[in-house]
């Protein structure tokens, strides 16, 4: 079997397609953290416009930056905002009240929740809808194009009084803050970074135990439930794993099994069966 190496610009790339999983839709209306999830694995990928509504709309200062065409589709929609993105520096967190405020193209039109999608100096406005499980608004907070802020109207000046005449002080003397006072500098000594793990740590001895011919329910109990499923292509599975070490170190893995009429085919990625890998 053939070894596939993921490019690292493509972190769990087929992470989402579609983007919700057999179970969600099972369960009915997703929660705020799913489409948390979601939302951050959809762009994460190049590969899941799904995550768009057929009818998504712009806020008017996005249109502007992406400059598409006014009969553009949902999936050139995507192209254009996945192009924005550096997977490498990908946030999503839930807007704050504070940039709602700001925001005046939809504010009052917008429903809960409200995603921030933050991604270098871009930062995303991102409406999900629980119950169409997708994306039907997305406008810009911040980035390199500024988004349309609300303006208040300046108050009018008053009328300056005249200043009675003060006495100049004696000059006093100068009083360090507290941080510059007693700071105990040690050199060499730098702040600890805890270690960052997301996705399904696919070890080789795990990968080992797979055989062609496996049911979905074997394949779970050696790998687990995979991060998320395409219910487009429901028998292809995406197992990604991302590390980033305290020195800013990263690594990623990816192995990627395909089912025929629910039994395992074949697997391709970082990490495969032995006996497959030297075929």
């Amino acid at each position: 079997m053939r070894m596939v190496r993921t490019p690292r610009w493509v972190i769990g790339a087929a992470l989402v397609g579609a983007l919700v999983s057999a179970g969600a839709h099972a369960q009915g209306l997703v929660t705020e953290r799913q489409a948390a999830a979601y939302v951050y694995g959809g762009f994460l990928t190049d590969s899941a416009h799904a995550i768009l509504s057929k009818d998504v709309k712009l806020g008017p200062e996005l249109q502007r930056r992406l400059a598409l065409r006014p009969d553009a589709d949902s999936q050139m929609i995507y192209d254009a905002l996945v192009a924005l993105i550096d997977p490498g520096k990908l946030v999503v967190r839930k807007a704050g009240p504070d940039e709602l405020s700001r925001y005046v193209p939809r504010a009052g039109e917008l429903k809960q929740p409200l995603f921030a999608l933050e991604s270098g100096d871009t930062t995303l406005l991102i409406q999900y809808d629980l119950q169409a499980n997708n994306i039907p608004f997305v406008g810009q907070l911040a980035g390199s194009v500024e988004p349309i802020m609300a303006k208040k109207p300046a108050p009018p000046a008053a009328a300056e009084l005249p200043r009675p005449v003060v006495a100049p002080e004696p000059p006093k003397e100068a009083i360090l803050p507290p941080a510059s006072r007693g700071t105990l500098r040690i050199p060499g000594i730098t702040p600890y970074k805890i270690e960052i793990q997301q996705g399904n740590y696919v070890s080789q001895q795990m990968a080992s135990q797979l055989k062609n011919g496996m049911t979905k329910d074997q394949v779970k109990q050696i790998l687990g439930t995979p991060l998320l499923t395409d219910i487009f292509h429901a028998e292809r599975w995406d197992y990604v794993y991302l590390r980033e070490a305290p020195d800013g170190k990263r690594e990623s893995r990816k192995i990627t099994l395909y089912f025929e009429d629910g039994k395992l085919a074949r697997m391709d990625g970082d990490v495969v069966p032995t006996s497959a890998a030297g075929r």
